[in-house]
């Protein structure tokens, strides 16, 4: 009967460890807000929160909510509008674009009127890029970027490298 104790207890012991997913860079909560249909990593300090494009102009507490946000490539287009951009610098958002085929450039204050208005209208790049860009007012645009090519899939060390850049970067 004992052995029998001893076996269930080892048996969740098990089960519990084997179904953490652990931490992403420290053992600090992080909130993500994510826009559009994404698939994310999971891990056991992370909290993912859906949010929609309307809510990047609206939500004025979203800086305070989350430390990142995630905008799929469903949404780029939207985000590259004109009041997205202003929103992001007056909030001083943290953005991490995903997959995008024209670049970085999209997604930064038009230095000149001859730059395209959105995102459609710039030339698609050989790569998909990740871009991670911290917005803030009266600052040079500044971003990290990764690429990789359509056969490729964002896939979890993906995640977590562009995570790391952000975070090394905020400590």
């Amino acid at each position: 009967m004992r052995g029998l104790f001893y076996a269930i207890i080892i048996s969740i012991l098990i089960l519990l460890v084997g179904c953490s997913q652990g931490n992403l860079i420290s053992t600090e909560p992080i909130d993500i807000g994510v826009v559009g249909e994404v698939s994310l990593p999971e891990y056991d300090n992370v909290t993912y929160t859906s949010i929609s494009v309307e809510e990047l102009l609206t939500n004025d507490i979203i800086k305070e909510t989350f430390q990142l946000l995630v905008i799929g490539e469903d949404h780029l287009e939207s985000v590259s509008e004109k009041e997205y951009i202003d929103a992001f610098y007056e909030k001083e958002l943290k953005v991490l674009f995903l997959k995008s085929e024209k670049g970085h450039i999209p997604f930064m204050e038009p230095v000149t009127l001859d730059l395209p208005k959105t995102y459609h209208d710039y030339n698609d790049w050989p790569r998909k890029t990740i871009i991670l860009k911290e917005y803030k007012k009266d600052s040079p645009f500044t971003y990290k970027s990764m690429d990789y090519s359509d056969e490729e899939t964002f896939i979890k060390e993906d995640f977590e490298n562009i995570f790391r850049r952000f975070y090394k970067e905020n400590r």
